[in-house]
């Protein structure tokens, strides 16, 4: 599951990074990725983001936060398509480069080459030795060439968060890990709700 918080945590620093550059004020966006997007748009950058990169945002926002599997979760490997469009999408605005900035994708055609100067990928990318070229280019329709489609295979993984197994592990959880108020009452009420049942 730790796809969804590399997906939670790569978007966050894309967006805080367009916020930076853009001298938007963003005091305390924490991890929550739907805040830092609507003070990028009441800007009017204008990122037009696909319907598609919004549904991901959305999606990773409400999963990807349960970073202690304080929830259970679900993940479907077919995700890692618009994870590597929204990666694309949002980018492009990490500079100021007009160039980049005015890319869009076209259905049907291949995303245009957006290099950010000294951008690390732009480095991976330049040296074909990178041990990271080629899982960047693998099945990438965004930053990989030469492929009409990209093929992501394994299905859907799911796993049950220890705390739903047994909610009477909470209070030692708790001593290591941070579970947020509402997740803890969430687990209290249902620890309850199975004291109730076993009278």
């Amino acid at each position: 599951m730790q796809f969804l918080w590399a997906s939670q945590q790569a978007i966050e620093k894309y967006l805080k990074c367009i916020l930076f550059i853009r001298r938007i004020p963003a005091k305390r966006l924490g991890h929550d990725l739907a805040p830092a997007l609507q003070l990028i748009e009441d800007a009017e950058v204008g990122l037009g983001l696909s319907p598609r990169s919004r549904k991901f945002i959305d999606r990773v926002d409400s999963m990807g936060r349960y970073r202690y599997m304080e929830s259970s979760l679900w993940v479907d490997w077919n995700w890692i398509v618009p994870l590597d469009q929204i990666v694309w999408e949002l980018r492009r605005f990490c500079t100021w480069d007009p160039a980049a900035t005015s890319a869009m994708l076209v259905e049907g055609k291949w995303a245009p080459r957006v290099r950010l100067g000294n951008g690390y990928l732009e480095r991976v990318l330049a040296k074909r030795e990178n041990p990271a070229r080629e899982q960047l280019l693998w099945q990438n329709g965004y930053f990989g060439r030469g492929r009409k489609t990209v093929r992501v295979g394994g299905g859907l993984v799911s796993i049950n968060s220890p705390l739903f197994l047994r909610a009477d592990l909470l209070d030692e959880i708790q001593k290591y890990a941070l579970i947020t108020k509402d997740v803890a009452k969430a687990y209290r009420d249902q620890a309850m709700e199975e004291v109730k049942k076993r009278r």
